[in-house]
């Protein structure tokens, strides 16, 4: 996370201080859950794939 996207202490004070704080938009994440509940990471490999050459369980 980029530390220069953060809110400045003045902001927070100000949210803190108000009854209706306004929220920045999010940035997208930097790790992106695709709809098959596959988990990808931005190399494009997937997480949890089993590494065994036989199809016989251990």
């Amino acid at each position: 996370e980029d530390p220069a996207s953060r809110p400045t202490m003045s902001a927070i004070i100000n949210m803190l201080e108000s009854n209706s704080p306004t929220l920045p938009t999010p940035q997208r994440p930097p790790l992106v859950f695709s709809s098959d509940s596959s988990c990808f990471s931005t190399s494009g490999t997937i997480s949890g794939s089993s590494k065994s050459g036989s199809g016989s369980s251990p």
